[in-house]
């Protein structure tokens, strides 16, 4: 399908903004479909490129994706999910979120009934290396497998990117659910000084029904009370980190010796999932001492210390 300059029937909206002309009147958007491959006069203000080879589709492939600025245009980019082991273990919090989803999203006719938008929003807190990241795989993971589509924002430009194309993407996925993942909240908030884009993205200008949007932060102390209502965040999700069960399946799972899955999971009382995937590591893959390992993880490098050593063995 060839296009040429000053044909009658022009295509727009489509490619993000970009407006092409087709030479056959009779071709409407609804013609394009998934397979369709054609080759375009692209329109920029007053600039034209042929021979474009562009395929254009009514709906996106199931996945999780991220808004990114590319030849000055957004475009959605596939992000891959990699998911956690230790998040396959029974009775755990994850269990609570993805029943708390699945609830929600069964529940949009009742929302239409009562004349409430249909939108949730569910911040998960706690300390880094705490396992947020890991619920939010899994999540995307089992929304992907049900047809669902994940829009991911990590720092200021991919969330200033879903803001902006939030409303075009709910236009061209009108029936489709929308899951928004804003990871590291207080961290964007503080790249944009403020959080009223955040508050207009939940329950503004820029808000969509059918849409659930899950957030992380390391610390809500500098999250405002405007962000943390209701309407906005509606629920809230301390994760701790892993109980001494879970510590345990996590090892045994991994290929520990039976007689040292106690001493171990003793050991490492209070630490995070990211810090158990570090004494794995060092004890049984680097053949490090156990006790060494726990030490060095509870009591931190300081680069200061190492310097003042140097400094006292030189004499300085």
């Amino acid at each position: 399908m060839d296009a040429i300059l000053n044909s009658k029937n022009m295509i727009s909206d489509i490619l993000n903004g970009i407006s092409v002309v087709v030479e056959d009147d009779s071709i409407t958007p609804e013609d394009l479909n998934d397979d369709q491959k054609c080759t375009l006069w692209v329109k920029e203000g007053d600039i034209y490129t042929p021979d474009v080879t562009i395929q254009i589709a009514n709906s996106l492939p199931s996945g999780v994706y991220k808004m990114i600025m590319h030849d000055r245009m957004w475009r959605a980019t596939t992000v891959p999910v990699k998911t956690d082991e230790l998040y396959s273990f029974p009775d755990n919090l994850t269990d609570v979120i993805l029943s708390e989803v699945e609830e929600f999203w069964g529940k949009k006719e009742i929302y239409e009934k009562h004349n409430i938008v249909h939108k949730r929003g569910i911040l998960l807190c706690g300390a880094p290396g705490c396992g947020k990241t890991s619920i939010i795989q899994l999540l995307s993971k089992q929304i992907v497998e049900k047809n669902g589509i994940v829009f991911v924002a990590s720092d200021r430009d991919s969330f200033y990117g879903l803001v902006e194309n939030i409303k075009t993407i709910k236009e061209i996925e009108k029936d489709r659910p929308i899951i928004t993942i804003i990871e590291d909240v207080d961290q964007i908030i503080a790249q944009f000084g403020g959080d009223a884009g955040i508050l207009d993205f939940l329950d503004g200008s820029k808000s969509i029904a059918n849409h659930l949007c899950i957030l992380t932060s390391n610390d809500t102390t500098d999250l405002s009370e405007a962000l943390l209502r209701p309407s906005r965040i509606d629920l809230i999700y301390e994760i701790p980190n892993p109980k001494s069960d879970i510590r345990r399946a996590y090892f045994k799972n991994k290929g520990v010796a039976p007689e040292k899955l106690t001493e171990m999971v003793t050991a490492t009382k209070g630490l995070s999932f990211a810090e158990l995937k570090e004494v794995f590591i060092a004890v049984e893959v680097m053949g490090k001492p156990l006790e060494g390992v726990i030490k060095r993880i509870k009591e931190p490098f300081k680069s200061k210390d190492y310097l003042h050593k140097v400094q006292k063995i030189k004499g300085i």
